[in-house]
């Protein structure tokens, strides 16, 4: 049997961890009850239509290096994990969009006339609330290497709640 666990976080901070095995989870439990309450409360409509996954920049605003950039050192490839999750959600009927804001980044700079006319905050926040107002997802997934790509990931993390607080993220 596998051990299925279910984390809850509520403002940024984790409020419980509930060990689940799929057998367990008989109806009317205290385990199912607190699981069904949750879901209920992060999904309140208890259904998924859209997805957006987000691929943020491998580089945060304060380690991120103008000239790098503009030389084309930095690393762009498409996130595979994504797009396979993309491709099986849209095979169920989810309407799925991908925000590489890695690629939105580097071509922002690449556009630059100066380091001064760059700035990645800027980049990042004109992307995530342009992509979450139109596609207006009920859930967004964002892909992180996250030894690599830590603080970036932090970054968009706290973007997307000042844009939609109550928007479910999923981080992995």
């Amino acid at each position: 049997m596998t051990e299925k666990k279910a984390v809850f976080l509520e403002d940024g901070r984790r409020t419980e961890i509930l060990p689940i095995e799929a057998s367990s989870l008989i109806p009317g439990s205290w385990e199912a009850q607190t699981l069904q309450t949750e879901l209920t409360r992060i999904f309140p409509k208890r259904s998924v239509r859209r997805v957006l996954f987000i691929n943020p920049s491998t580089t945060d605003a304060r380690d991120f290096g103008y000239d790098t950039c503009k030389l084309g050192r930095y690393p762009n490839f498409p996130s595979y994990g994504v797009g396979i999750l993309a491709s099986r959600l849209r095979k169920e009927g989810i309407l799925v969009d991908i925000l590489n804001l890695n690629n939105a980044v580097l071509r922002a700079c690449r556009l630059s006339k100066s380091e001064k006319d760059f700035d990645l905050t800027a980049v990042v926040i004109s992307e995530l609330t342009s992509r979450l107002k139109n596609f207006q997802p009920d859930l967004v997934g964002i892909t992180c290497m996250f030894s690599q790509t830590h603080q970036s990931t932090m970054d968009v993390c706290r973007q997307i709640k000042e844009i939609t607080p109550d928007l479910p993220l999923a981080l992995g």
